[in-house]
């Protein structure tokens, strides 16, 4: 039974071993590629193919500084184009791990856009990132009935949904609305962009796939199209708090938001996703 630290390396050596095996069946299985190409839409012989395998390749970031591109997988055509795409071996799992800070600073710089005050006061301190975080879990005012909240709330040093919501109704009022107006953005920055600057580096398409388990999936589809998809009011509503412990989370149309580490931990559901992408379009 492996720790949870020893998981997530697992995990991380299995997803870029992964990678490397799929680029080599694109490679050396004609049928395999023809298929692929037929779903990408491209009738281009292929040149090669690029895995980011355990290289853990860098790229400029919105900073000016280095980060891990989100593309795992470059397709070369014969014409000299080229295509990202994403792959997730897991049908759920982390999409996005990212502190408070670089979230709201990458989120602004990627998308050109100010994240309201009262959205950043409500994400720090459900997440991470208040200085009178301490002073408002001591409040007896704002601690709740149930012990075990309060010990995890003073543990993690963050508010659970409904303390915040005791401490400042309108703060989860203003978080739930951003999130729901900017779902299609927050998609994109998870699954397309992160904090990566150029758009040739950006990743295209989202590939389920799996060549290590025989419990695989071969879903691919193209996250400019399930932002669309899921950002329309119809799933807006998918957008509520946790129940567990408190209100530990915030559901979202494609997975949940969740404190780990004192960082922002985007989680991706495969079942979520595929329920509200049309994929006949």
């Amino acid at each position: 039974m492996r720790n949870r630290s020893e998981g997530w390396k697992h995990a991380k050596v299995s997803g870029h071993r992964n990678e490397v095996l799929i680029a080599e069946k694109i490679m050396n299985d004609l049928d395999f590629s023809n298929q692929l190409k037929t779903i990408l839409k491209k009738d281009f012989v292929i040149r090669k193919v690029e895995a980011d395998g355990l290289k853990n390749k860098k790229v400029i970031d919105v900073f000016g500084t280095k980060t891990t591109q989100k593309t795992d997988l470059k397709i070369f055509w014969e014409n000299n184009s080229f295509t990202n795409i994403s792959i997730k071996k897991s049908k759920s799992g982390q999409v996005f791990l990212i502190s408070f800070e670089n979230f709201i600073k990458g989120f602004e710089l990627q998308f050109n856009s100010k994240i309201p005050s009262d959205v950043k006061r409500a994400l720090s301190l459900f997440i991470n990132g208040a200085k009178d975080i301490e002073d408002i879990l001591s409040n007896e005012e704002y601690q709740k009935s149930d012990n075990k909240i309060v010990k995890y709330e003073k543990r993690k040093k963050r508010l659970t949904w409904e303390t915040l919501k005791k401490y400042d109704h309108e703060l989860t009022e203003a978080l739930l609305f951003w999130l729901k107006k900017n779902v299609r953005d927050l998609i994109l920055f998870c699954f397309q962009r992160g904090l990566v600057m150029q758009e040739s580096n950006w990743a295209e398409y989202l590939w389920y796939y799996n060549t290590i388990n025989e419990n695989n999936n071969n879903i691919t589809l193209k996250i400019e199209k399930i932002a669309e998809e899921l950002s329309s009011i119809k799933y807006q509503k998918n957008i509520i708090p946790g129940d567990r412990t408190g209100g530990t989370t915030i559901q979202l149309p494609f997975g949940f938001l969740q404190w780990h580490q004192k960082k922002l931990q985007f989680h991706q559901k495969m079942d979520l996703i595929i329920e509200g992408f049309n994929l006949n379009k």
